[in-house]
């Protein structure tokens, strides 16, 4: 045998073999079988549950669980705990494995007392509990009635620490109700936000615990979501993800989830209640993210609710508007529209930019220029614009004639290089030239240089003296 601490996957079991204890009338006070989802509230972090498993057949045959003894503070430390054995494996030792194991795994979680009440009449689990150790305080008379009879049980209990070492524990979780409490508060309409979260965290821990579809639950989440308009961003997120924990079940699981909102979707007036169906559309496009072939069955209705959004009158405002459903709307159709389809979306899309100045979505949009390079990074460097090499000379290639004296046949294009024949070949414009006005006799004569005067004539001519006075008459 071996023995191990329990998970969710052996609630089944769990629920087995304690029904069997309900239905012998001589392990506990209890009438009710329990369901596995029932079961299930037992891990809630900080009391261990412990199994014992055949290793040839590998079933679970015995358990062993703690749980709370009183919410006060002060008993924190002391847990109540329950041992049961399937009843083909009893008298086999598997009920003794699993006390020692628990007592064991209670001690590492800070208890430092194990206390429980049996029955009287029950002597195997008083055998038990003696060789374990535990201590029989006394006997309650009367505790309960069982199919209306009064009952005895006496009280055992085990210390796991000295006294005076109280070791730290963790705080008990929250109970958790059963799988019937938690559809009703899902249900409820006067369900306050903390009572929501708890719900939906169980319906969670339900769903990934069983891996298996819950239509029943499924449907019970989806009237607490669609039960408000708006949620909290917090409360939101947590919708989201119990979908997508639902979805990924299974294929069938994630066909469900799609189905079941497209349909409740369909309900709301897109007309008259854009808030609520905007809502609903925002966490389906959440849950959706990554997983687009599952819209790809819902596009004519996603194409059909779009050209209903783009026929609204512009002039609604409000916290969310016409554009807004419609923007939603075409990126929803967009990421899984093919051939045709996109022909269709992006016809739509130019209607909807005119009435409500909605641009298309990214992936029906037309590649555009690459945008510049950020100031962080260093400029792309330019092409260096380099300068042709010159054309080769073009070496005489004549024939030569027989005779050695003649004249070797030479043309100036044999001469001279390719790139002055270019130039020499390139067209050129004449001009004529233009005729200037002759100039008239008074310029030239004004221009004309004076003659020298001669030294006699100066003599004759002059009769001042540099520094000579004028004569007295």
């Amino acid at each position: 045998m071996l023995v191990r601490l329990a998970t969710a996957a052996d609630s089944s079991a769990l629920a087995r073999i304690y029904n069997q204890g309900i239905e012998d009338r001589t392990a506990t006070f209890e009438t009710t079988l329990r369901s596995e989802y029932d079961v299930l509230g037992w891990f809630d972090g900080v009391h261990p549950v412990v199994v014992v498993v055949d290793e040839r057949t590998e079933d679970v045959i015995a358990f062993a669980r703690g749980s709370e003894y009183r919410s006060r503070e002060c008993y924190r430390g002391i847990f109540e705990f329950a041992v049961y054995t399937d009843r083909a494996a009893r008298r086999r030792g598997a009920g003794l494995l699993a006390m020692r194991e628990l007592a064991t795994r209670a001690r590492d979680a800070g208890a430092w007392k194990l206390v429980a009440r049996i029955f009287v009449e029950n002597e195997a689990s008083r055998a038990l509990v003696a060789a374990l150790g535990f201590r029989e305080v006394g006997t309650y008379y009367r505790h309960a009635k069982l199919d209306g009879e009064w009952r005895d049980v006496v009280v055992v209990e085990k210390f796991l620490a000295p006294i005076g070492a109280i070791p730290s524990v963790a705080p008990a979780a929250a109970p958790r109700g059963s799988r019937g409490d938690v559809l009703a508060s899902l249900r409820s309409d006067g369900a306050d936000a903390a009572a929501l979260t708890q719900s939906l965290d169980w319906a969670r821990a339900m769903i990934e615990a069983f891996r298996r579809p819950d239509t029943d639950l499924l449907d019970a989440v989806a009237d607490a979501f669609f039960l408000t308009k708006a949620h909290p961003a917090p409360l939101r997120a947590q919708f989201v993800e119990l979908f997508r924990a639902y979805a990924a079940v299974s294929p069938e699981a994630s066909r469900d989830v799609f189905a079941l909102l497209f349909a409740r979707l369909g309900r709301i007036p897109l007309g008259s209640d854009l808030e609520a169906f905007y809502e609903a559309l925002f966490v389906l496009k959440q849950i959706a993210r990554g997983a687009d072939d599952a819209l790809a069955p819902h596009f004519d209705v996603l194409a059909e609710w779009m050209r209903a959004a783009i026929d609204l009158p512009a002039g609604l405002r409000g916290r969310i508007s016409a554009g807004n459903v419609t923007s939603l709307l075409m990126t929803l159709a967009a990421s899984v529209a093919v051939g045709e389809q996109r022909h269709a979306i992006a016809e739509l899309t130019v209607i909807a930019r005119l009435r409500h100045r909605v641009d298309a979505p990214a992936s029906l949009q037309r590649p555009s220029a690459p945008p510049p390079p950020s100031p962080t990074q260093p400029p792309a460097p330019q092409p260096r614009r380099s300068i042709p090499p010159p054309l080769p000379l073009r070496r005489p290639s004549v024939s030569l004639p027989d005779d050695e004296d003649a004249p070797i046949p030479l043309s100036s294009r044999d001469l001279l290089p390719e790139s002055l024949l270019l130039a020499i070949a390139t067209p050129s414009f004449a001009f004529e030239p233009v005729k200037l006005p002759a100039p008239a006799a008074e310029t030239d004569a004004a221009n004309e240089p004076k003659p020298k005067r001669s030294r006699k004539g100066k003599k004759e001519g002059d009769s001042k003296k540099r520094g000579a006075r004028p004569r007295k008459r």
